[in-house]
């Protein structure tokens, strides 16, 4: 299974630091963590690729489980992780996240950095808590 994804816009170098004289540069992306499951319950990490990476050949799943394999593909810079957005192995998003669901904001900090999800995760017609605490679930952030 071919699984590919966008490079993060953070996969450059994002600054410089002055030492000695010296401008040395700080890398956006150091890495991207591949998690594979059949729901997104049991997303389990199969690969840590390098930046700069935007594909990963998964040799382990038949063609009968093609379409039912869910992917996410976080990125990971010093000391921060951006979760992706899960997607099945045809690059169609979860069908728990059937809309553009994440937005990348600071608004909804519960001490670390988890971000608030711009969606009805739950079904239940209503952008509120319990989709929150849902997304904090989804993406193994729950506390």
């Amino acid at each position: 299974m071919h699984v590919t994804w966008d490079a993060s816009a953070d996969d450059r170098t994002v600054g410089y630091i002055n030492y000695r004289g010296v401008a040395l540069p700080i890398k956006g992306v150091v890495s991207y963590e591949v998690y594979r499951g059949f729901s997104l319950d049991n997303l389990v990490l199969v690969e840590t690729l390098p930046s700069g990476s935007t594909s990963y050949i998964d040799e382990t799943v038949s063609l009968a489980d093609a379409n039912r394999v869910q992917y996410r593909v976080d990125a990971l810079d010093l000391d921060n992780r951006t979760i992706g957005i899960p997607f099945f192995s045809n690059g169609t998003k979860s069908a728990l996240l059937n809309r553009e669901v994440l937005i990348r904001s600071f608004g909804a900090r519960l001490g670390d950095d988890s971000y608030w999800a711009d969606a009805d995760l739950d079904g239940d017609g209503v952008i509120d808590f319990a989709d929150f605490l849902l997304y904090l679930k989804m993406s193994g952030r729950e506390k």
